[in-house]
């Protein structure tokens, strides 16, 4: 433990980051949301007709700043349910400032508080995310190889300098911003674990938003974001009369192209309530998510209080050789 808690005041040197004491403890919470898909992407791709696409958010209380990520996901895919991660074509592990084509817009990808289209610092430094490896948490070490395939997600990513920023993300206010972008083909689920840390004391912090309802939230334990099954609109672990019922009341509601959360009847995430949404109830129909953990994958452990020394090495890395072009 005391290696890895050298080897991370070694890379917050190399960020220029200070550990900083606070009377109150700040906060990183994740949020999970859904996002239009749109046809223009539909068209340069017809795989993303009925994909799903969600942002991963994460909104920060005064006072912190994001510096690191860690995430790992195991897609269902078992009997009825089936489905993958969208890496198309020009997939890149990171955002793209300007992706190239309308439906890259909706790779499967990782970015940080804006720092991934601008610079945030005057001198015109290049852009600031590392995808450096896959997480160790809850499973672990960690690699040198981020994982992005089929059923499998196993990610660990950093800002260069989290704690430098220009933008709004500064540390002032409370404030949110996406630092991933997951789109799903297929009817399949899963949970997603992980966790985020800052440079406000730089506490580590599990994924605390269970994004669940009902006696299906109450098996998730923290650490875990239920991403949702295909029509399982009232994210209650599983398709049934609750989704008919809702898309029913609902139907016709809605604005396209926006995302209302209280439309829960809007399972296909195109902001109305219509047919489509019927039909894709009706053909998930009785779906289920496994009890937590789920398939191939184990129960959580205990938090490891500082990232794995695999993902703070590549971040070290990354930043010194930052630095030197400075």
């Amino acid at each position: 433990m005391r290696g890895m808690r050298s080897l991370k005041k070694v890379a917050l040197a190399a960020a220029g980051v200070m550990l900083v004491g606070s009377s109150a403890k700040a906060t990183l919470t994740i949020s999970l949301v859904p996002v239009v898909i749109s046809s223009a992407a539909k068209t340069a791709d017809p795989a993303l007709n009925n994909a799903r696409s969600f942002d991963v958010d994460v909104t920060q209380s005064g006072g912190e700043f994001w510096n690191v990520g860690d995430m790992q996901i195991n897609l269902v895919n078992s009997g009825s349910i089936t489905g993958s991660f969208y890496t198309p074509t020009g997939h890149s592990n990171a955002k793209p400032a300007a992706p190239a084509t309308a439906n890259l817009a909706y790779d499967t990808n990782f970015s940080t508080p804006q720092f991934d289209i601008q610079s945030n610092h005057t001198n015109g430094d290049a852009p600031q995310i590392d995808v450096v490896g896959s997480g160790d948490y809850p499973n672990g070490p960690g690699s040198g190889t981020a994982v992005i395939s089929g059923t499998t997600l196993n990610v660990g990513w950093a800002d260069h300098e989290g704690g430098l920023g220009t933008t709004n993300t500064t540390g002032g206010a409370t404030s949110t911003y996406q630092v991933a972008r997951l789109t799903i083909l297929g009817n399949t689920g899963a949970y997603i674990k992980g966790y985020f840390a800052g440079t406000s004391g730089n506490t580590m912090q599990i994924f605390s938003t269970k994004n669940a309802t009902g006696a299906f939230a109450a098996q998730i334990p923290a650490g875990a974001t239920y991403l949702p099954l295909f029509g399982d609109g009232d994210l209650d672990g599983a398709v049934g009369g609750s989704d008919v019922t809702n898309a029913g009341n609902q139907f016709g509601s809605g604005t396209p192209g926006v995302i209302n959360p209280a439309l829960t009847g809007d399972v296909d995430g195109d902001g109305v309530v219509g047919g489509n949404d019927v039909t894709q109830i009706g053909n998930n129909f009785g779906n289920q998510m496994p009890s937590f953990p789920g398939p191939a994958q184990v129960a959580l452990g205990a938090l490891v209080p500082e990232p794995s020394s695999v993902l703070l090495i590549g971040l070290g890395a990354s930043l010194l050789g930052s630095r030197r072009r400075k």
